[in-house]
């Protein structure tokens, strides 16, 4: 489970909560696709308006659900409400990201849930499915520093 939020990464009240095949379905049959295209051209351009642009994209917390988007210091605990589940990761400035992305699949493809197209399409997202709860941000940066460093 996810928090989704519409209006942007600066957006920090989360308009509700997705899962998994929701997230895939946003994804594939995006709503705000001529936005996403129109992206991809002016990056393939080299007209860096379109970084300013990807802000404005609907995006999630893939790593958790919050009740709001502000998990530093002290507001963890007041904002974090449960792990998604899942650790995501991403990689930018990939030169063929599809020719990279069918890579990624055949050599990981049994560790990943999920694995997409930035909306830039410079880049890859990955999601990990967890086989246990992260309860606390310890464990989080433990489990991620570990699949970082191995995979």
């Amino acid at each position: 489970m996810f928090s989704y939020f519409k209006e942007g990464i600066k957006d920090v009240n989360p308009e509700k909560i997705i899962d998994l095949p929701t997230l895939i379905k946003i994804i594939k049959n995006n709503p705000e696709r001529s936005l996403i295209e129109w992206i991809r051209t002016l990056r393939k351009q080299g007209i860096h308006e379109y970084k300013e642009l990807k802000k404005k994209l609907p995006n999630i917390t893939p790593n958790c659900i919050v009740g709001y988007r502000n998990l530093k210091d002290d507001n963890f605990d007041r904002n974090f409400t449960a792990p998604s589940g899942y650790i995501y990761f991403d990689t930018d400035d990939i030169i063929n990201v599809d020719e990279y992305k069918q890579y990624f699949i055949k050599k990981y493809g049994h560790l990943v849930s999920m694995v997409s197209k930035s909306s830039s399409c410079s880049g890859l997202s990955f999601l990990f499915k967890l086989t246990f709860n992260i309860t606390t941000k310890e464990q989080f940066f433990q489990v991620w520093d570990v699949i970082r460093t191995t995979v």
